[in-house]
């Protein structure tokens, strides 16, 4: 499936969870104000993707096919407002933060850190410096001292991100990434984006892998993420905000 198609997929089943939610009288205060915060959240998220691939896209926010169809699209400046507007409105309704555990539910820290990004495309300084130092300020998170710890489930700077899958137990990015032969029958990193790597830069030595083929050729990988094998515990989880 395209991006296209899996994006509006998706967008659409956030719209059925926040119409069902407005329409369910069974469903606690509590509940019902954390799902519709994170529906909301999500909503603005993928169409802010969206906006940046395509350019023009329309901001789907009903289940009706009859308004869909006829809905327009918008500009990228136009999406940034809509999606802000989700934002703001999610952060009223998410809890300040994700409790014990893995941070793989979004919270006020995840609200302020996409405010920020998106105040940023608006070239909005100073609310965008006001919403990140939410998080900057905020004492559970901090800057990993060690770049290896980065994408580590239980890694200081995650604000949110994926579970793993529990068939997989561990990141499809460590699936779809790490080479296991060479020439990779897949992708692999080119050559300049590895040479624009200061050759001190920590980064390159645990966030680039390589492998070489049968004529001593080297072919490098992206290896942020470096679990791709079933695991009965996953150390690993995909990191959409830190």
């Amino acid at each position: 499936k395209s991006l296209w198609q899996t994006s509006f997929n998706q967008l659409y089943s956030i719209n059925s969870i926040l119409d069902g939610l407005n329409n369910s009288p069974n469903i606690t205060l509590n509940v019902k104000k954390q799902l519709t915060g994170e529906a909301l959240f999500l909503r603005a998220l993928i169409h802010i993707y969206l906006g940046g691939v395509y350019g023009r896209i329309p901001y789907v926010t009903s289940i009706s096919y009859e308004v869909n169809q006829s809905i327009s699209s918008q500009n990228f400046v136009s999406i940034l407002s809509f999606s802000r507007k989700d934002v703001e409105d999610a952060l009223l309704l998410l809890p300040e933060n994700a409790g014990k555990g893995q941070r793989i539910r979004p919270t006020k820290a995840a609200a302020y850190s996409l405010l920020s990004r998106i105040a940023l495309h608006q070239k909005d300084w100073q609310n965008a410096a006001v919403y990140a130092s939410k998080v900057i300020d905020d004492p559970l998170y901090e800057l990993e001292a060690d770049v290896k710890n980065v994408f580590l489930k239980d890694g200081k700077s995650v604000i949110w991100a994926f579970e793993p899958p529990v068939a997989l137990g561990n990141t499809r990015e460590a699936i779809t990434y790490i080479l296991l032969g060479a020439p990779p029958s897949n992708l692999c990193l080119s050559p300049s984006v590895v040479n624009s790597f200061n050759p001190v830069d920590k980064r390159l030595k645990e966030w680039v892998g390589t492998i070489k083929d049968s004529n001593n050729k080297t072919y490098y990988y992206a290896y942020k993420y470096k679990q791709n094998k079933p695991a009965g515990t996953p150390k690993e989880c995909s990191v959409i905000l830190r």
